[in-house]
């Protein structure tokens, strides 16, 4: 069954999912019968666990959402993300793993300048 947070961790978690909800399936989509998006069924999943992800599919409110709760000590534990993530967002964090060496741009896909990487 794996490890239990706090409680008071427990309730940050579900406070910042509840925030998340507001921001990326509103109110006036809910009662509409929307379904929720696919990005925050995930969130849903990984959230209760101290998971949570940051990309281009998330809009902004979402994305500092996100930053706010890893920032937050035990909140958000392990957050995954594109390389983008690191070039304008100062997030502390203790590791970075690089899955790829590689990264796709205007030019096709290119390998990772060394910079980049120390940026990371």
């Amino acid at each position: 069954k794996g490890l239990r947070a706090p409680p008071e961790v427990q309730q940050q978690r579900v406070a910042l999912l509840s925030e998340l909800e507001r921001a990326m399936w509103p109110l006036d989509l809910r009662q509409l019968g929307d379904e929720p998006p696919p990005s925050l069924q995930a969130l849903r999943k990984t959230l209760p666990h101290g998971v949570a992800f940051h990309h281009a599919g998330l809009d902004n409110e979402a994305r500092e959402l996100v930053e706010m709760g890893f920032r937050r000590p035990g909140t958000v534990c392990v957050l995954c993300s594109t390389s983008t993530l690191s070039a304008g967002v100062n997030l502390p964090c203790s590791r970075v793993v690089i899955t790829s060496c590689q990264d796709y741009g205007d030019k096709g896909w290119q390998f990772l300048k060394s910079t980049r990487c120390r940026q990371m």
